[in-house]
């Protein structure tokens, strides 16, 4: 299986300019979905993004999206999957600066949910 795109991704369900799109990314082989992350999107509230598809063709929009928990938590300033389709996203801002880190589901993401962590 070969992945490969004839585009850049670069705006992403609001992934806004200066978001910084992709500072980070995790691929899902199995279930072939890309996670790609936003850190500075919405406020510096951040994201990661699951943009699904077959191999060959990513599809913009196609997958969900969690949010980071509020303004300055820099969501997934580094994003990685596991080979179960668990996506480890850190949050450096998180809580004054003590940060955190939120395990999601990747077949949930991939599939279209959205929303913020909490």
């Amino acid at each position: 299986m070969t992945w490969s795109s004839t585009e850049a991704l670069t705006r992403i369900d609001g992934a806004a300019a200066g978001g910084e799109f992709g500072r980070s990314i995790g691929l899902w082989v199995d279930e072939q979905c890309l996670f790609g992350n936003a850190p500075y999107v919405d406020g510096a509230r951040g994201a990661v993004y699951a943009i699904s598809g077959q191999p060959g063709v990513l599809s913009a929009g196609s997958g969900g999206y969690a949010q980071g928990t509020g303004e300055g938590a820099y969501m997934s300033a580094t994003t990685r999957v596991s080979s179960a389709g668990r996506v480890a996203v850190a949050q450096v801002g998180d809580r004054g600066g003590e940060g955190s880190v939120f395990v999601l589901d990747g077949r949930a993401l991939c599939a279209g949910t959205t929303g913020a962590v909490d």
